[in-house]
Order: C-alpha cells, then sequence, then structure tokens
C-alpha cells in the first residue's frame, strides 16, 4: 500500500490504521516525484494519493497508477470538483478520515 500525503500527522495516522490492520505500508511519500520513483520500483498493491502535495496537484501520479492498473483512492479535502473527468470514478474520501472508513474502502479496492 503506498501512501502518497505531505502532511505529517494524516501520512502518520494513515499509516498507523493500515499497519493495524495487517497491511504493510510503501512510503509515506509527500512529493509527486517520490511516489513516481515509488510507483516504478516497489510492488504497490494498491494507494491512497491526497491531491494536492504542497502546490502540485497529484493528478499525474493518478495516471501513473491507473496506467500500471494499480487501484487507488484519494484522500483530500478538496471538492470533487478539482478531479478530472478520467478520475471521476475513482473513490474520494474526505479527510479527517476514520480509520475503519479507509481500511473498508482499501479492502473494496484489492
Amino acid at each position: 500500500m503506498l501512501v502518497v500525503e505531505d502532511e505529517n500527522l494524516i501520512a502518520i495516522e494513515l499509516e498507523e490504521a493500515i499497519t493495524e490492520a495487517g497491511g504493510m505500508v510503501i512510503g509515506p511519500v509527500a512529493n509527486p516525484e517520490d511516489a513516481s520513483r515509488k510507483i516504478a520500483s516497489e510492488d504497490v498493491e494498491c494507494a491512497t494519493v491526497d491531491i494536492k502535495l504542497g502546490a502540485a496537484a497529484t493528478f499525474a501520479v493518478a495516471a501513473e497508477l491507473k496506467a500500471h492498473g494499480i487501484p487507488f483512492i484519494f484522500v483530500t479535502g478538496y471538492d470533487r470538483t478539482i478531479v478530472p473527468s478520467e478520475f471521476s470514478g475513482v473513490r474520494r474520501l474526505v479527510k479527517p478520515v476514520m480509520p475503519d472508513d479507509l481500511i473498508r474502502h482499501l479492502i473494496e479496492l484489492t
């Protein structure tokens, strides 16, 4: 499970929820370049992706995941209206995310 998140506290919470549920976390990574490197070099089964990392949008990361057939969810505070239509079917969880909701949605992905 790749975690793409730049807010340290949220990244820690996501990592803890996934680890406590028995998952293995790759990252967390806080920028698109590191996410791309992980996608290329690690066995990523699924991912959580924040829509913005600092000022950078992560839609290129989402496109990479999609191209590799890796399922993912957006975990974000941003409204669905900024999501490009090519990702309209991707689930979006609104921060703050409850750990049980996160795990349930991740299980549905795999």
